[in-house]
């Protein structure tokens, strides 16, 4: 990448945030899928079931927020295979390992739970430009 194609800090701090939502929609909807085919008795299968289409719809909004936030020119198609639950896990994969790349062209170091509360914060936090001598103070 070169200097003109470096992420700003407005996008890295939004990429971040979304990336972390994102990784834990994707461990929240693994395990409840999971459950959801383990469990034998149906009343509890159904409510699993609920709960999956429930988060479901949280990924659908993720990945199109997620999408949206990486600039990527398919977005519309991340949209749509996010209605199908396998699908969605796998543009959701897809997209926090694009979110990941940019993170660390953007000199961000990314975890397994993507990037440090910390280092979210720096980002947030306006550029401190301490004031020259010669000018006088504000009033």
């Amino acid at each position: 990448m070169s200097d003109s194609e470096l992420p700003s800090n407005r996008q890295l701090f939004a990429v971040g945030k979304l990336q972390k939502v994102a990784l834990l929609l994707l461990v929240v909807s693994s395990v409840v899928l999971v459950a959801m085919l383990a469990l034998e008795y149906l009343p509890l299968r159904l409510v699993a079931f609920g709960l999956l289409a429930v988060i479901n719809l949280g990924t659908v909004i993720i990945i199109a927020r997620l999408a949206k936030a990486l600039k990527s020119p398919v977005h519309w198609l991340y949209v749509v295979l996010g209605f199908f639950p396998g699908l969605a896990q796998l543009s959701l994969l897809i997209l926090v390992v694009k979110s990941a790349t940019l993170l660390h062209a953007g000199g961000l170091r990314v975890g397994p739970l993507g990037v440090s509360h910390s280092q979210l914060e720096a980002l947030r936090a306006p550029q401190q430009v301490p004031p020259l001598a010669d000018d006088p103070p504000d009033r």
